[in-house]
Formats: C-alpha cells, sequence, structure tokens
C-alpha cells in the first residue's frame, strides 16, 4: 500500500455564507484526496483576504482577487501550487476565469452553467483541446443512485422506445422572498442579466432539467 498524493483545490468565489462554495469544500472532505490550498472569495480584495483566513487558509494563500490567485498559485515551486480551480462564482463570470485558468496551466471544476451564450461555449471547449487541461461542469444530480438506474433502464430498453419525454426542476426559492426585507446577494445576482446571461434562472436552474434528461436518455 502507498498513500498517494492529495490534490490541492483552490477556489474562486463561495465564501463565507455562500451556498454553493460550501458543498464543493465539503465534497473535497469527503472524497478524502483532496486539499483546499487557496483561494480568492470576493470582488472586494480585503473582504476576500479575511474571508480566506476564516475558512483555514494560509494568509499567504488567500487572495484578493482570483488574478491575484493565478499568478500567486503559478508562482510557487510545481509540488505546492494549487493543481485545479474550483469555480464558484455567479454565472456571468465562469466564462472569464475558467479561460484564465486554463491558460495558466491550472484543471478547472466549475460551476453551471459553463457560459452566458454557445459563443463563449464554443472558444471554452477550444481553449480546452488546445491547453489538454481537465474541465469538468458540475452536475451534482447525475451521482445519485436512482438517475444512474434512471439512465440504465433507458440503455438496457427496459422501458422500451423512449417517445417523450417529460423533466422537471421545480425551484420554490423564488417564491419565498420576502420582499419587505433586503434581498441577498444570491437573489440579486439571479435578476440581472449583467450577472447572470440573457437566459436568466434557465442558466442557473432549468439547466439542471436539461441535464437530467440528456443523462438519463442519452
Amino acid at each position: 500500500m502507498f498513500a498517494m498524493e492529495k490534490l490541492k483545490m483552490a477556489m474562486v468565489g463561495g465564501g463565507v455564507g455562500a451556498f454553493i462554495g460550501k458543498v464543493h469544500r465539503a465534497a473535497a472532505r469527503f472524497n478524502g484526496d483532496v486539499e483546499f490550498v487557496a483561494g480568492a472569495f470576493s470582488s472586494d480584495p480585503v473582504r476576500s483576504r479575511e474571508q480566506g483566513v476564516q475558512l483555514g487558509l494560509d494568509p499567504a494563500r488567500a487572495y484578493g482577487s482570483w488574478q491575484e490567485m493565478l499568478a500567486g498559485e503559478t508562482a510557487r515551486p510545481a509540488g505546492e501550487r494549487a493543481d485545479f480551480v474550483s469555480i464558484c462564482t455567479p454565472p456571468g463570470s465562469h466564462f472569464e476565469i475558467a479561460k484564465a485558468c486554463l491558460e495558466a496551466g491550472f484543471h478547472v471544476m466549475c460551476e453551471k452553467p459553463m457560459t452566458r451564450n454557445a459563443a463563449e461555449a464554443e472558444e471554452l471547449a477550444a481553449c480546452v483541446a488546445r491547453t489538454r487541461r481537465v474541465f469538468g461542469l458540475m452536475h451534482p444530480y447525475v451521482g445519485y443512485p436512482t438517475v444512474k438506474l434512471a439512465r440504465d433502464l433507458v440503455a438496457r430498453g427496459d422501458l422500451g422506445p423512449v417517445a417523450k419525454v417529460v423533466v422537471q426542476y421545480p425551484q420554490g426559492s423564488f417564491r419565498r422572498i420576502d420582499w419587505t426585507k433586503p434581498l441577498t446577494p444570491r437573489q440579486k445576482w439571479q435578476r440581472d442579466p449583467r450577472v447572470h446571461g440573457i437566459s436568466g434562472c434557465m442558466s442557473d436552474i432549468g439547466v439542471h432539467a436539461a441535464n437530467l434528461l440528456e443523462y438519463v436518455t442519452g
């Protein structure tokens, strides 16, 4: 038996109190062979560094911006720098950050949606091919045993020819908003096309339905 060296994960976005960042960090802990080593967590440099320290990072690797993080990690010896970057920012920034990470030599695990439009998706795919880095897109529901069983039932032909697919992904968070109180940061960016992209919540929420349809039916 031999001990496998842990992969080193850096994170962009997903700071203290953010919903999806803690999911990525928890998954890394559960996995057992991923170490959280660096990150940039806010557009405010001071807040970003403070949050990194709150999350247990070495202050030298709690960066003020993702650009600073890429420069800082790239400058470290190969055995010390982050191996991959987990992108947990609002959708509008995924393309820019992912492309920069790939071009800097880092593998990428990116929250969905991958990009805001098809042109960006094609450019990012070309970047992945050019840099020969691993690019993963976060779609957690395909890991559920029930979803895998549904895929197997279709693939084996147990259900017969698939003639029609009905897919839904109910999301009740919009209904529960108390409009008498200030919106949370997530509620704000989900309503801002400059941050979220032109497809709005379809890219952030509806993409789950599209992903399940494709995964289960092929």
